[in-house]
């Protein structure tokens, strides 16, 4: 059980995993030490290298930027070799393949048959990280479930406009950290 000895996790009660200090808990991490690098097709196999030695499978989804994915494409067209394209849906389990005559799916690019789903979220270092995810091991506990606020107050949003926003509440929950892996560090 958690707790009973010294160094054992406590993920229930007051203390909090310090992944740092624990192999198990490690994802696959490319970095340079915060001095970013040039991007290259070298880095990105290299990962997808680390996470199948790791992990035993690949990943099925990559996350990253719109200025990384088009330095991503300038590598390839460089050597006349192009993004994939594939159509996928998304699941409550993650992003996968359409299946033909199914409504509901859209174009993504595709890199070694992984969809790129493109976020202008993504953490940008001189340009945005890349993260390759394995859905199979990555949840989210709903707390609260969506709601949906909308207001055209101009004092409010400072313009002559309707706006409106999603909020959820819930807790990202991975149980296999080295099937998971991204690269940071990049310019």
């Amino acid at each position: 059980a958690c707790g009973e000895h010294d160094g054992d996790e406590d993920p229930w009660g007051t203390a909090v995993l310090d992944r740092s200090a624990n192999a198990w808990a490690d994802s696959n991490v490319l970095h340079n030490s915060n001095v970013d690098r040039d991007l290259s097709l070298a880095l990105i196999d290299q990962l997808y290298r680390t996470i199948y030695a790791a992990a035993g499978e690949t990943p099925n989804v990559i996350l990253t930027g719109y200025d990384t994915l088009f330095s991503w494409g300038a590598l390839l067209q460089s050597q006349q070799r192009y993004f994939g394209s594939m159509t996928v849906q998304p699941t409550f389990n993650g992003v996968r393949a359409a299946t033909a005559g199914v409504d509901g799916a859209f174009n993504v690019s595709s890199y070694f048959e992984t969809p790129i789903i493109v976020s202008k979220n993504a953490a940008v270092d001189t340009i945005s990280r890349i993260y390759m995810l394995n859905t199979e091991y990555l949840f989210l506990k709903v707390a609260r479930p969506s709601r949906y606020f909308e207001t055209s107050d101009p004092f409010v949003i400072n313009q002559f406009a309707t706006k409106g926003l999603y909020e959820t509440l819930g807790e990202l929950i991975c149980t296999f950290f080295k099937a998971q892996g991204k690269i940071r560090d990049l310019k």
